[in-house]
């Protein structure tokens, strides 16, 4: 959070960051190897509705305290609580598509701005599609 809190420019790692965001949140539920390590649109063309991009109930990260808590319940409240969980992370990722601009192109090409990416030859190109997203004025 305090990240983007400064008075610098720093729309050259938002893009980096939004994608890290989806991910982490996805890797919650979902298997690291359907997650990987993609990014923007990417994401998106992951469904979190097929049972098999599933972690385990037991493997969901839940955090230590939540889990101790759910230690002490019987085995049909956890598997209730499990499974709303899971449905809570459902729709946590429907959210985060909508309002994540992990499709956004002018966002994902504003990376070129990185000093460390302005020497590089994708940022290079990187630069050139941004100029192509810009409106030309005459």
């Amino acid at each position: 959070m305090k990240l983007f809190q400064k008075d610098e420019p720093l729309v050259h790692i938002l893009y980096h960051k939004v994608t890290e965001v989806m991910r982490t949140c996805l890797r919650m539920f979902l298997k690291a190897e359907v997650v990987r390590e993609n990014e923007g649109a990417e994401l998106h063309t992951i469904d979190c509705d097929i049972g098999d991009n599933w972690l385990q109930s037991r493997d969901m990260e839940i955090g230590s305290g939540t889990k101790r808590a759910l230690a002490v319940l019987l085995d049909d409240t956890k598997k209730t609580v499990h499974l709303d969980m899971r449905k809570s992370f459902k729709v946590m990722d429907k959210y985060l598509k909508v309002r994540l601009s992990l499709r956004n192109a002018i966002l994902h090409d504003l990376q070129c701005l990185h000093p460390l990416a302005r020497k590089a030859d994708a940022g290079r190109s990187c630069l050139v599609r941004l100029c192509n997203h810009l409106p030309k004025s005459d």
